[in-house]
């Protein structure tokens, strides 16, 4: 199928290239929704057309016809001088006997047409860069060089334009004057060429390239490459007749021959998007397509400012009023309604006119009935594109009691291959708040976090290699770093506060040990408050010696235990792996609890606090600058393995801590 499709497109191209033809390129949007661009219409014979009346031409955009607004050709000028590099590719696939003759026919006709002065080299490439032939005005000698050319080797467009010692542009550089590269083709490059920096080499030193391949369309790359550098590319040419024909047209350009100019215009849209233009010549019968991306300038929209609404910590029945303007963009808008979402939200007008530039100051008010999570949508019925706005209040924290948030893709149909890109997409929340993507391959009972900070109501994700029949997605909306709320980080679950139980799973109670001295290389479970006061438990939970976290009546609660070291290591390593970052995006941000400085984010909010230690012989030490959490995964007789952190870094440290010490504990769900 795939060959059939080639030859399809190679007969095409082919009928069109044997008489005339027209191009067109560097479309400019600057004046949106009047587009210009330039165009080089030609005869069978090569030469240029100039004479086309704007009555004549026919534009289209993604099917919908356009109005031509002007048509202009300069008067033909001296055919100037050249400097010109023939870069001609080598590659063992040029061995077919007819690409040869197009390389070698085609250099013989642009050698034996150049203008009197005119200088020409030669280079060719495959894997590397030769040079042929040097500068020279010795036609009969470029010819000679030109039919020795012979297939052999890969195909590497660095090579051929930009690479030392012999490439294209390292030639023409050197050209006294109007600087050329005329480059042909038969394959794609075996990895992409660095476009950008052929370009502007190309650029600072006046070369125009031009681009010819044989029998395949032009790759992206060339096109950007001759678009932007004031050539042409010429595609899909499968004998050496073509190929002289369009060396011919080359030369018309390169000599003088400016392009023609023609504008049209286009229609303000409700997204920048790719535009597909036609340009036909009908008296001709020649045609042809060109794209460009419109101009978000040139977007029609309502434009709201601020662009969203975020009304933090309004109490409970207190209205608040908040003016956001609103401009129309690019068109005039008649607005017949505005929806709101949530009725808490609400505006002081329902139906206006805008004229394009115009603005009017709206009046939005939340009259909160509680502190949760609350979201709305307001969007404004007109006649030009749809149009909304987003807003949400409640206090940090506070999960709503109407759940807005959900995904809108995957929907539970879909079907995805190992290794490709989709888009995942959510609504409920504002824009450019945070969310958090998860997915499970075996029917939500584990969950991969996907990332913690999507937000745009949309994120690009690269399938992973997890193959199966039974997969889930979710969202989770970021609405504040609720204490105590379960922390959701790859397949793990974590909770979101210190251990604080005083009994063992069995019900066993666990003795509190506040003397130092019955604590001091104690071998029995035990906990205590940090300097023994019950208001700090309250904060920071409790500090356990190793003996209560590994006792077998259970020291977490029922369907959860105490994180091992291979599940620290596995928290760690979703986290980055760099261990001198992790422990700030695990620390509680600020200095309510944590010493200053407090180098943190708490971004997947385990709004991990500074709850000191408790030394093996009994004296506390640290609070505020330092936390030690205990692993359930015992080094030796006397030391296991913990964590530690501190205010003033974000690195998390793994090492051994002494058994008869305090530490805090966090645990994972089974």
């Amino acid at each position: 199928m795939k060959i059939f499709l080639l030859y399809l497109i190679f007969a095409i191209s082919a009928i069109e290239a044997l008489g005339q033809s027209l191009s067109v390129f560097n479309i400019d949007t600057s004046s949106f929704p009047v587009i210009r661009a330039k165009f080089f219409a030609f005869d069978g014979s090569g030469n240029q057309i100039r004479n086309i009346p704007s009555s004549d031409f026919s534009v289209s955009e993604n099917g919908q016809l356009r109005t031509v607004l002007s048509v202009f050709c300069s008067l033909p000028k001296p055919s100037s001088a050249l400097s010109s590099v023939l870069v001609m590719d080598q590659s063992g696939s040029m061995g077919e006997s007819k690409k040869l003759d197009a390389i070698h026919e085609s250099a013989k006709s642009w050698i034996s047409a150049l203008p009197n002065r005119s200088e020409c080299a030669i280079t060719a490439f495959d894997t590397d860069n030769y040079i042929v032939q040097d500068f020279s005005t010795d036609k009969k000698l470029l010819i000679q060089k030109a039919q020795a050319i012979k297939a052999n080797g890969g195909t590497d467009y660095n090579k051929a334009l930009i690479d030392p010692m012999s490439s294209g542009i390292l030639m023409a550089k050197t050209g006294k004057y109007k600087r050329v590269i005329i480059m042909m083709s038969d394959g794609l490059p075996n990895f992409e060429p660095r476009t950008a920096q052929i370009i502007n080499e190309a650029k600072a030193n006046s070369i125009l390239i031009y681009f010819v391949s044989l029998g395949y369309p032009s790759p992206q790359c060339m096109k950007d490459i001759t678009q932007q550098t004031g050539g042409q590319y010429f595609e899909n040419i499968s004998t050496a007749e073509e190929a002289k024909k369009t060396y011919m047209k080359i030369m018309q350009a390169a000599t003088g021959g400016d392009p023609c100019d023609i504008s049209w215009q286009s229609e303000v849209n409700c997204q920048s998007t790719l535009i597909n233009a036609d340009i036909k010549v009908m008296s001709l019968n020649i045609s042809a397509n060109a794209s460009y991306q419109s101009p978000s300038s040139g977007v029609a929209k309502l434009e709201f400012s601020p662009s969203y609404l975020i009304l933090k910590n309004i109490p409970p029945s207190t209205k608040k009023d908040t003016i956001v303007k609103v401009t129309a963009r690019n068109a005039d808008f008649n607005i017949t309604n505005i929806n709101s979402s949530n009725t808490i939200f609400s505006i002081d007008q329902s139906n206006f006119t805008l004229k394009k530039d115009q603005s009017i100051n709206l009046t939005f008010s939340f009259n909160p009935i509680d502190s949760g999570y609350c979201y709305c949508k307001f969007t404004f019925d007109n006649d030009v594109c749809p149009s909304v706005i987003y807003a949400s209040g409640g206090f940090p924290g506070k999960k709503p009691n109407t759940q807005t948030l959900h995904l809108l893709k995957p929907n539970g149909t879909e079907v995805f291959l190992i290794g490709s890109d989709t888009v995942v997409t959510w609504e409920g929340v504002v824009p450019e708040e945070k969310v958090r993507l998860e997915y499970s391959i075996d029917s939500g009972k584990t969950w991969v976090l996907i990332t913690n900070s999507a937000s745009d109501l949309k994120y690009k994700w690269h399938v992973p290699k997890s193959p199966s029949n039974v997969c889930l997605a979710r969202v989770t909306a970021d609405v504040g770093c609720g204490i105590c709320d379960d922390v959701y980080i790859g397949k793990q679950v974590w909770s979101g506060c210190n251990l604080n139980v005083d009994h063992f799973r069995n019900g066993d109670s666990i003795p509190e040990v506040r003397i130092e001295s019955q604590w001091a290389n104690r071998t029995s479970p035990a906990w205590c408050y940090y300097n023994n006061d019950p208001a700090m438990g309250k904060i920071y939970g409790k500090l356990y010696n190793w003996y209560a976290v590994n006792d077998p009546r259970g020291l977490a609660p029922a369907g959860w235990h105490v994180a091992s070291d291979a599940e620290w290591t596995a928290l760690v390593n979703c986290l980055g792996a760099d261990t001198s970052l992790v422990g700030g995006k695990l620390k509680e941000v600020g200095t309510v609890h944590w010493r200053s400085p407090n180098v943190a984010s708490n971004e997947i909010c385990f709004n991990l606090l500074p709850g000191g230690i408790r030394y093996g012989h009994g004296p506390f030490d640290n609070v505020n600058a330092v936390t030690y959490l205990w692993t359930a995964s015992s080094y030796d007789s006397v030391w296991a393995w913990g964590n530690g952190i501190a205010n003033n870094f974000a690195l998390i440290r793994r090492g051994v801590l002494t058994k008869y010490g305090g530490s805090s504990v966090r645990c994972v769900k089974n």
